[in-house]
C-alpha cells in the first residue's frame, strides 16, 4: 500500500476522533445539565431548555449516542482498512 494512503486514512481517523471528542466534551456535557460548550454549530439547545423538557432531553441523548455510534463505526472501518489481512488458519 502506498504511504500516501496511510496519511489519508490517518487524517480521516483524526477527524472522526476529534468529532467524537467534541461531542463528548460539549454536547454530552450539556445534556447532563452542565454549561454549554459554546459551539455555535451545535444543534443542542441551551441546558436550561433541556431541563424544562425531560422527554426532549432523553431524545437528545439518544440522538447523540446514535451519532457517536456512527462515527465510532466509521473510525473502526478506517482502522480495519489499515490492518493487514489475516492469514487463513488451518483447522
Amino acid at each position: 500500500m502506498d504511504s500516501s494512503v496511510f496519511v489519508e486514512y490517518e487524517t480521516d481517523l483524526v477527524t472522526v476522533l476529534k468529532s467524537v471528542s467534541d461531542k463528548i466534551g460539549g454536547e454530552a456535557h450539556a445534556l447532563r445539565g452542565g454549561a454549554s460548550s459554546g459551539h455555535a454549530h451545535s444543534s443542542t439547545p441551551p441546558p436550561h431548555t433541556l431541563r424544562a423538557d425531560p422527554a426532549r432531553l432523553a431524545d437528545d441523548r439518544k440522538n447523540l449516542l446514535s451519532r457517536l455510534s456512527r462515527e465510532l463505526e466509521e473510525a473502526d472501518e478506517i482502522v480495519r482498512a489499515l490492518s493487514p489481512p489475516r492469514a487463513a488458519r488451518p483447522l
